[in-house]
């Protein structure tokens, strides 16, 4: 007696499942090679999917990245304060430690060569010397600018001291 379609159809379908349930570990890792291979081939590719993906999809980058700063709240982009303090082996201060002001933000400033900590600085200073580029004889030929020239600043624009 010959099977129906929708017999034929189901018994075709639970073949298909034994046989995939006996051979599953080698299709995963066929698969699994094809898709490095192709990963490996096609990264400016692969790169552009990911990045529309994340245009598209971005309410869900930031749920992402909101579950894992709450798994890992050690991680260091957590609290840079944090490991700023640290990495000073001093609290952040209220006040610039050059130039004392305290109504700027305070600023972690630290060498750009060597990379190592070098005090707490008000924003105003810290672009001084960035703008500077850590050169200290920059910094003293501006200062003996300032002072060959303290004669034509006007009184209220006058530095204290010069």
């Amino acid at each position: 007696m010959p099977f129906t379609p929708e017999e034929r159809r189901e018994r075709n379908r639970a073949a298909s499942r034994r046989w995939y349930e006996k051979n599953r570990s080698k299709i995963t890792e066929k698969r699994r090679a094809y898709n490095k291979l192709w990963r490996q081939n096609n990264k400016d590719r692969r790169s552009a999917i990911n990045r529309r993906w994340r245009e598209n999809n971005r309410d869900k980058v930031r749920a992402i990245h909101r579950r894992k700063q709450l798994a890992d709240p050690n991680r260091q982009w957590r609290n840079k304060l944090k490991r700023y303090e640290l990495e000073a082996g001093r609290p952040k201060p209220q006040h610039c430690e050059v130039c004392g002001r305290s109504d700027l933000r305070i600023a972690f400033d630290h060498c750009h060569q060597r990379g190592h900590f070098r005090c707490w600085l008000c924003n105003a200073c810290n672009l001084i010397l960035g703008y500077a580029q850590d050169d200290p004889n920059r910094l003293i030929m501006l200062a003996a600018y300032l002072k060959r020239n303290a004669t034509l600043i006007p009184p209220q624009l006058a530095l204290p001291g010069i």
